[in-house]
């Protein structure tokens, strides 16, 4: 119920293996993005191996180390940084942010959100003087290595 899932869905393991094949090759060489994304790919490592593929090895991008890491820094032009967010879930980072989120652990409610918080600390980026992807994906690693 708290995913909204209903038990028709949730009667019995379905055959993963071909839509997580489908998915790796979709996502091959694509930054992965998320909140709190560390749950997720803990989820498909363990589902891949029992499918007996290869694990991801996509660079990924969690949007909460990222919040962290830009909200613990003064923006290189003078003005206000982002918002203090104590709350690390979802909802509140979107609030924060201004994105609109009305409910949670509904999967794609939640990547449409997830997207739309990444894309405002995306536009914030050039601000502390991060210009390159590179840089994105070695500034938000340290954040989550400092965790």
């Amino acid at each position: 119920m708290l995913h909204g899932i209903p038990p028709e869905e949730a009667r019995g393991p379905p055959d993963i293996a071909a839509p997580l094949a489908e998915f790796s090759t979709y996502c091959a060489g694509d930054i992965l993005v998320g909140h709190f994304l560390g749950i997720d790919l803990g989820f498909l490592r363990v589902a891949l191996a029992r499918a007996g593929l290869p694990p991801l090895a996509n660079a990924a991008l969690d949007t909460w180390p990222l919040y962290v890491w830009l909200s613990s820094r003064s923006p290189g032009d003078g003005a206000p940084g982002i918002p203090a967010v104590l709350d690390p879930r979802l909802p509140a980072l979107a609030a924060a942010l201004g994105v609109p989120c009305h409910g949670q652990h509904h999967v794609l409610r939640d990547a449409f959100v997830t997207a739309q918080v990444f894309q405002r600390l995306l536009r914030r980026r050039e601000r502390w003087g991060v210009a390159t992807t590179a840089e994105l994906l070695q500034n938000s690693t340290a954040a989550i290595a400092s965790q």
